[in-house]
């Protein structure tokens, strides 16, 4: 055999062993072909945790029947400040939303609500429907909405990125927290997604990323943010990692139907960007809690704490022996 088919033949081995690697390595970490409406590459038939898991999302969740659990109210830090910098991408399956070149110690933050630590923003995404009537990925007594967002963390104790964060954790339950809010459709449009809505439209077509217009993440919160479901779950795409601590605010927020149409009018490769959620997983006996983080007072029915229950019951007092003693 001459030097030069020799080298030849080592070549095409090397390359050969490249590609299993590289397919290996997509494999491993979720980012394999897959599709949410495919015959061979849809939800059936995604690989790993995803068919083999036991505590795999969505969910559906039962309105009545779960186990009432307390907690104390959730603190959202830097909610409500607007980022300096941040970026929405369509990325095909789903636009996500990230805030960049932001300290790790100054990204906004979620703790409390029942929650065992500190948990860092993330981004943010959506999963949405071609209909009203679909398009959520948890549901509520078998009802769906027509749209979900997550709010993705992470916890601080395993590491300052969403990367880092799932290495170091190493399958850990707690490793991310997810916030998921409900989209109820309304007449009129929601103000406060209006920046996001603008924003939708320079992502319209697959791959196209675009610096977000301003607006602060507390916009996307319920009002009501004291009464959710809680349970542990997994990621809702490949490789469907079961890392998740869920929180699922019971009060969802408006969209309008024309702010609606600016989320099915964006595009994936060959096709409109639609019907991006994963059919409901089975809860193999898992644990809902119906969580009420509602401040309560102290001091019985009149709400009033000891202290200035005390001190009023004096003053009652004083008074009436003063008056007495006048008499």
């Amino acid at each position: 055999m001459s030097t030069m088919v020799a080298a030849l033949m080592l070549s095409v081995v090397v390359c050969l062993v490249a590609v299993v690697q590289l397919s290996e390595a997509a494999t491993a970490t979720g980012s394999a072909e897959w599709s949410y409406d495919g015959v061979k590459d849809g939800p059936a038939n995604w690989p790993g945790a995803c068919t083999t898991g036991m505590k795999q999302s969505p969910i559906n969740l039962n309105v009545t029947g779960n186990e009432v659990k307390r907690a104390e109210p959730f603190r959202f830090s830097r909610y409500g400040n607007v980022p300096p910098t941040s970026f929405v991408g369509n990325k095909g399956k789903n636009v996500k939303f990230e805030i960049k070149d932001v300290a790790a110690k100054d990204m906004p933050q979620v703790t409390g609500g029942g929650l065992k630590g500190r948990y860092n923003f993330a981004q943010f995404h959506f999963h949405w429907g071609n209909v009203h009537s679909i398009g959520s990925e948890h549901i509520v007594s078998e009802e769906s909405y027509p749209m979900e967002l997550h709010l993705v963390h992470f916890n601080q104790k395993y590491g300052e990125d969403l990367g880092g964060a799932i290495a170091k954790g190493n399958g850990a339950q707690d490793t991310l927290a997810v916030l998921g809010i409900m989209f109820r459709m309304t007449e009129k449009d929601n103000q406060k997604l209006q920046p996001l809505i603008e924003t939708m439209k320079d992502v319209k077509n697959f791959g196209k990323e675009a610096k977000a217009k301003k607006f602060p993440l507390i916009d996307l919160l319920p009002v009501e943010r004291n009464t959710f479901y809680r349970y542990d779950g997994s990621l809702t795409t490949p490789g469907c990692n079961e890392i998740v601590i869920w929180t699922v605010f019971k009060n969802p927020i408006d969209i309008s139907k024309s702010q609606m149409t600016t989320f099915r009018d964006l595009t994936q490769e060959n096709k409109y960007l639609m019907n991006n959620f994963r059919p409901e997983q089975p809860l193999n006996g898992r644990i809902v809690y119906d969580m009420d983080s509602t401040p309560q007072t102290t001091g019985g029915a009149s709400g009033m704490s000891p202290v200035v229950a005390g001190l009023i019951s004096a003053g009652v007092v004083a008074l009436f022996a003063a008056a007495s003693g006048k008499n």
